[in-house]
């Protein structure tokens, strides 16, 4: 099984690709925090920083709707995403493949300034390849 739950805040403007067939892909990064007691018995403040990827009519609702400082609730899967570089170094990272997202900032508002009901989304798509 492979399944991923996270809750955070976006970092960034979502960025938008078109495939050829006209398919989206949305990329964000999460921001989640966790506070635990050290080891001196202090509170250490931790943020980890997780990128996602989502595909087909979610990553349009996440074009439209999401912005910085989103707070999300996501569920998908851990994808390792391997590639070389120009020098030709084997390169890899972790990240989410999202599945299904609730956006948690109220009723979201469209670049048009408009309130709409839509707060959650499940992805029923392909990926576009």
């Amino acid at each position: 099984m492979n399944k991923v739950i996270l809750l955070g805040n976006l970092t960034k403007e979502v960025e938008v690709k078109v495939f050829e067939n006209g398919g989206k892909l949305a990329n964000i990064t999460l921001a989640n925090n966790r506070s635990f007691k050290g080891k001196d018995g202090n509170v250490v403040e931790e943020t980890t920083f997780v990128d996602v990827k989502i595909f087909g009519k979610s990553a349009e609702i996440a074009e439209k709707y999401l912005r910085k400082g989103s707070r999300v609730l996501l569920e998908g899967s851990l994808v390792q995403e391997n590639w070389t570089d120009s020098n030709g170094n084997k390169k890899s990272k972790l990240l989410v493949r999202c599945e299904s997202f609730k956006m948690l900032d109220g009723k979201p508002v469209s670049n048009d300034g408009k309130s709409t009901p839509i707060t959650e989304v499940e992805e029923g798509g392909e990926i576009p390849f």
